[in-house]
């Protein structure tokens, strides 16, 4: 008798206690009980019993239908599935391809009483775990809201205290964060401080052996360490099988207030020094010019890069859209090539250099230009996101609203689909419109932090008389990343270059 054993477990079972030696050992005692000469198991690890494609089960299905198994041994119905619909789906498949079925711990008998109870079991095993979950994800959230951390959050520079629930700073490894923040904001790149890290032999997160730039980069970017843990972030479903992760709003996210390892002033700087590493390190760069790095296509919001183009005297170089170059379609129809981006005319660098730069010598000349005030920006943009946090509050009620009409039939059918899309089409627009206005907040806010950098450029610039003959390529670069966020290049009608400078110029 050709038997096949199979054994799952997830990260929950294993809270639970069940081993998959313990599983696979009283599977394969009783497969030989009943008579087994050959055994396959058909190992699952780490796999969600909720979803019916598994790998190792599509195996052991495969070889079902190909009437390689005559007996199917499992440690429990759990094993097979956590949803009932998906046990007896599978439980009829064993059956129709003249296997046999048989469970460790649960005494299956294929009769009417006997599927019966197996269903009952199922339904009542199945309404458990849901009410669990349920009664555990309402205390999960009653503690987040309270500012309290749950499952014990692995941080680099913290340890959790599970007897307190709460987070600690780790005297061993809160130094290395403070040191690795400390280069970040001096400009050292993240390749070079995992180098530094390992010259200096530190232990890596979770006992590694060698530092990764996604590891240091992740270090960075996390906002836990000025003393704000954001919990709740992610939502997580089971599709095709496999677990998603989605992140939710950030207006059902919590905060749990932990010690202090970076200042938020030194955490901010440390992400302006990384946006501005990423953006203009050189890579392969082999031309140089002056707008490079802050080009934006105004047809598909692509950055521009640089193109040259060789004459027999002298080598011409021009911006370009980078999806007009690079990705492109052919037409059934006549073979034609289809940009991506229908803006694919070229401009001539020294052309748009010279018009961003001009722009930037009149700025700088300017006598009665004045850095605005941070407090100002703050006030009014905090209004503004205040009013669609509440409009946003609104329109989720009036959701809750016209589902309970349409539940005491109060609406019909087509009248609850029109209201339903119409609502959720508001709401999106709302969480738009808020994730505009933050972005909005963060960029006047920098421009606002860069008050002291501005103001010392607008007075250094106003003592030079012919600024555009005097200033060197270098220096020219640095005042264009210190004003310039971002140049929209669009083109009019007539094919003449349109330029919009998006920045600390007002």
């Amino acid at each position: 008798m050709r038997a096949a054993i199979y054994c799952r477990v997830s990260s929950d079972d294993q809270v639970k206690g069940y081993s998959l030696i313990t599983q696979e050992q009283e599977c394969s005692a009783r497969a030989k009980d009943i008579g087994a000469t050959e055994i396959d198991a058909y190992i699952e690890r780490g796999v969600s019993g909720d979803a019916l494609d598994r790998p190792a089960l599509n195996e052991m299905r495969s070889a079902l239908r190909s009437g390689a198994i005559d007996l199917v041994v499992m440690y429990d119905p759990d094993r097979m599935a956590r949803k009932l619909a998906i046990q007896l789906l599978l439980t009829d498949e064993i059956l129709k391809h003249g296997a046999k079925l048989e469970f460790v711990r649960f005494d299956w008998q294929d009769t009417s009483d006997g599927r019966l109870f197996y269903a009952l079991r199922g339904a009542i095993a199945e309404y458990e775990r849901e009410k669990i979950i349920e009664r555990t994800s309402r205390g999960r959230k009653a503690k987040l809201a309270q500012g309290g951390v749950v499952n014990g959050p692995k941080t680099y520079g913290y340890v959790f205290h599970p007897e307190t629930d709460n987070m600690r700073i780790d005297p061993e490894t809160a130094p290395v964060v403070r040191q690795m923040f400390g280069w970040a904001r001096d400009g050292i790149t993240i390749r070079a401080i995992c180098g530094r890290l390992a010259e200096m032999h530190i232990q890596p997160p979770k006992n590694g052996t060698k530092w990764w730039p996604g590891s240091v980069s992740r270090i960075l970017r996390n906002e836990s360490y000025t003393g704000k843990l954001n919990t709740n972030r992610w939502h997580s479903t089971m599709v095709e099988g496999r677990r998603t992760h989605k992140q939710r709003p950030r207006d059902q996210w919590y905060a749990a207030r932990i010690p202090v390892i970076i200042p938020e002033a030194v955490w901010q700087a440390v992400q302006e020094s990384l946006d501005h590493n990423a953006r203009y390190s050189r890579g392969r760069r082999t031309h140089e010019c002056l707008m490079q790095g802050h080009l934006r296509c105004a047809e598909c919001g692509s950055s521009m890069t640089i193109r040259s183009k060789s004459m027999p005297n002298r080598e011409y170089l021009y911006y370009r859209c980078i999806n007009a170059r690079t990705k492109r379609s052919y037409s059934i129809k006549d073979g034609a090539i289809v940009h991506s981006c229908r803006h694919i005319r070229s401009v001539r660098t020294e052309v748009l250099d010279k018009a961003v730069w001009d722009r930037i010598e009149e700025f700088l000349s300017d006598p009665h230009r004045v850095v605005p005030n941070e407090d100002a920006i703050d006030a009014d943009i905090t209004r503004q996101l205040g009013l669609v946090v509440s409009q946003k509050k609104a329109a989720k009620a009036a959701q809750e609203r016209t589902l309970r009409a349409y539940q005491r039939a109060l609406l019909d059918e087509d009248t609850f689909g029109r209201e339903t899309s119409r609502l959720r089409a508001e709401y999106a627009e709302l969480e738009h419109r808020e994730r505009i206005l933050g972005e909005h907040k963060q960029r006047e806010i920098a421009i606002a932090r860069r008050r002291d950098d501005v103001q010392r450029a607008l007075i250094a610039a106003r003592n030079i008389p012919a600024l555009g003959d005097l200033i060197d390529f270098a220096t020219k670069r640095k005042i264009v990343r210190l004003l310039v966020d971002r140049v929209v290049v669009g083109h009019s009608p007539q094919g003449v270059a349109e330029v919009e400078i998006v920045g600390y110029i007002w």
